[in-house]
């Protein structure tokens, strides 16, 4: 009879798979004996394997029951199964340096043989993040859904405007390409591979956000977007979150907020809170949070002499030596470590021992070839712990790395025959919107580039007027 134990207060990496130990057990009274819940028949894990702060259920990964609304639905969940090393949990979204790795490289040779050691996280956020999104332009039909819907319906509600699909914020855009009836009707005949070729063409994001916004406010506000609103719990509650935002790591939570989590509570409860539950941040940790996150983007521009030019490049970290700019984790995860939100007393004073890669024994770090990685808590990636892929699963349906509409404003005068008395002045302003649609329109919008001809190649994607106004000087 084995008995798993799982302690995270004994030193690990930044979002490592859990070590388990078995144990044999020889009853069920000596130590190391078995805990269990009788109400439910189920053992304990978590902080410890008994009933002293451990919890029964404990969830660990995400896998979304409908269509996945955006790269952000897999943030959480188990997408590397590999028994091959390094194993790392959460791999999308989030971008720790491994210490199997150098700090400059994203992939090397195994201390234990000839066999690559990969970067995951880096490989994978390249591989999808400026590639790929979900449309959740199918059938409804999962158990999850209580109203049951086809494809064809599903599409003919999105393109008339009855009724927006799973990401909300795709929006219809026909253009030229016909009513939406008979658009619906055609995309619901294709199939899945010309579908997932042609779709983007007639779908835009509605109200995107640039990843290289340096505005607090802005930041605030995509930070903050669902401040207030409650989570559905495991057993379908609803739990209340209040003048907060939850960052729920696992769809369906089975407590609370780890916040919340209330000294006068039992030890269990606490310990059940802090296991099964979620993060809420308060609106002073969202501002303060904010303003670290636009330090880490102004750094790397300046670094870089531009911006971020996709998301990849700013989810992960950027290979360099050990201690240059974002070569251990993101830009978000640094912002993260930077702020108060995990480094206080209530988070990683209470689940983890504060740990430096130079500072463990020689036989904890043998083959190790980025001793620094291992720098941070025993806890980072715990449950109650925030995480940059937490904050990229909201984000991840809206976050672009350029603008597509922009608002231009000109100025032009008359002279005199002098050349110099100005005898009129005129100002304007004109919104323009790039659309899917190539400058030279005999290029399909879904053509890749290589396949473009010379005008399209040098020019790109139409621009349109979305509106004009005069101006007067007032408004200057």
């Amino acid at each position: 009879n084995p008995k798993i134990s799982c302690r995270i207060r004994h030193p690990s990496l930044n979002l490592t798979q859990m070590d388990l130990r078995l144990e044999e057990v020889q009853d069920f009274t000596s130590f190391p004996g078995v805990e269990y819940d009788d109400k439910n028949q189920r053992g304990y894990f978590g902080a410890i394997a008994n009933a002293n702060q451990g919890v029964s259920v404990v969830p660990m990964y995400r896998v979304p029951l409908t269509p996945a609304a955006s790269l952000g639905d897999w943030t959480a969940s188990n997408l590397i199964t590999s028994s091959q090393f390094p194993r790392v949990n959460y791999p999308l979204g989030n971008s720790f340096a491994n210490p199997l790795i150098p700090s400059d490289q994203i992939y090397s040779t195994s201390p234990m043989g000839t066999m690559k050691v990969l970067d995951h996280s880096y490989l994978m956020n390249a591989a999808l993040w400026d590639s790929y999104y979900f449309s959740t332009a199918c059938n409804y039909n999962s158990a999850a859904f209580t109203t049951k819907a086809t494809k064809a319906d599903v599409l003919s509600k999105f393109f008339s405007g009855e009724k927006p699909m799973l990401n909300s914020r795709l929006s219809p855009f026909l253009a030229d390409s016909g009513d939406a009836q008979s658009v619906s009707g055609s995309y619901a005949l294709k199939s899945d591979l010309e579908f997932s070729k042609t779709f983007a063409k007639n779908a835009m994001i509605q109200g995107a956000f640039n990843i290289n916004s340096d505005s607090v406010d802005a930041w605030r506000a995509v930070l903050s977007s669902l401040r207030d609103a409650s989570v559905k719990g495991y057993a379908n509650q609803d739990i209340a979150v209040v003048e907060k935002t939850a960052f729920v790591r696992n769809g369906l939570p089975v407590a609370g907020s780890a916040d919340d989590a209330n000294p006068t509570n039992s030890v269990n409860a606490l310990g059940q809170i802090r296991w099964a539950g979620f993060r809420a941040l308060t609106d002073k940790q969202i501002e303060n949070l904010a303003n670290l996150i636009i330090a880490e983007i102004r750094a790397s521009s300046i670094l870089d002499s531009g911006p971020c030019l996709c998301v990849a490049d700013f989810v992960n970290r950027r290979p360099g030596s050990s201690n240059s700019l974002h070569s251990q984790k993101g830009i978000l995860q640094s912002a993260i470590d930077k702020s108060t939100i995990n480094n206080n007393d209530d988070f990683h004073g209470k689940d983890s021992l504060s740990i430096t890669g130079n500072s463990l024994p020689a036989n904890r770090t043998t083959g190790l070839l980025n001793k620094e990685a291992l720098d941070g808590f025993t806890g980072d990636g715990a449950p109650p712990m925030l995480t940059q892929g937490d904050l990229l699963t909201g984000l991840a349906p809206i976050i672009t790395a350029r603008g597509d509409t922009f608002t231009i404003r000109s100025y032009g005068e008359s002279r005199a025959a002098n050349g110099t008395s100005v005898v009129a002045r005129a100002w304007c302003e004109a919104t323009v919107q790039r659309i899917p649609a190539f400058i030279d329109e005999t290029d399909k919008p879904e053509a890749l580039t290589s396949d473009l001809n010379p005008t399209n190649r040098a020019f790109g994607r139409k621009f349109i007027v979305v509106s004009f106004r005069w101006l007067d000087q007032s408004e200057i």
